[in-house]
């Protein structure tokens, strides 16, 4: 059976504050069974790493792109 997976990818919007509180408001908010991802900026990547430990969410890096 295929697993359910929300994906979501905030290109380069926000700072560092807004995307802790987004998380501080997504997380307990995140349904149960649906695998949860965010594609955030390379900047970003090891702070919501770190603040989404032991949490049902992973984070993935965006790809690069000229325009």
């Amino acid at each position: 059976m295929k697993q359910k997976r929300i994906v979501g990818n905030w290109k380069m919007h926000g700072t560092l504050d807004h995307a802790m509180a987004f998380l501080d408001t997504l997380l307990p908010k995140l349904p149960e069974g649906p695998k949860v991802s965010l594609a955030v900026p390379y900047p970003l990547l090891y702070p919501l790493v770190k603040k989404v430990e032991g949490k049902a969410v992973t984070i993935g890096a965006q790809n690069m792109h000229q325009e």
